[in-house]
């Protein structure tokens, strides 16, 4: 399989998804570009071992981070900048926000981290988005 070359990255797109650049590679987007920077420089950390029942759970909650979680962000913030923030459609983005992030509340009653007592990158991925619904005020009643 060849790499897309970094011309196909268009002008801007920098603006929506995050653009690594290390000598002659370029490539885009969050889990990606997290993924490289473990695989090069991780040592072994932030993520568990490869083919572990731990390593299956990091994937589900960076996955979940990234998709799951994030689209109804992504809605949420199309419809505002619509003005239909109060329309069906929204009110139904933030009852599935708030069905997910109940997922991660579950997820999270008995563990310091979303993998257990150790920090991982998982946890950033999900700090990320858990971090967008805070800053944009999607959930401001609550």
């Amino acid at each position: 399989m060849q790499p897309v070359p970094a011309p196909f990255v268009p002008s801007g797109f920098a603006t929506s998804s995050p653009i690594l650049q290390e000598e002659d590679l370029t490539i885009f987007e969050s889990g990606a570009t997290k993924e490289y920077i473990l695989d090069r420089y991780g040592n072994g950390e932030l993520r568990p071992k490869a083919g572990s029942k731990a390593s299956a759970y990091y994937h589900q909650w960076a996955w979940f981070s990234e998709s799951t979680l994030a689209r109804p962000l992504g809605l949420n913030l199309m419809l505002r900048a619509k003005d239909e923030e109060n329309s069906d459609l929204a009110k139904d983005v933030v009852t599935k926000l708030k069905t997910r992030l109940g997922v991660v509340e579950q997820a999270l009653l008995d563990w310091q981290f979303i993998l257990g007592n150790e920090f991982s990158a998982a946890d950033i991925m999900l700090g990320y988005s858990l971090e967008l619904v805070r800053r944009f005020k999607i959930l401001t009643s609550q």
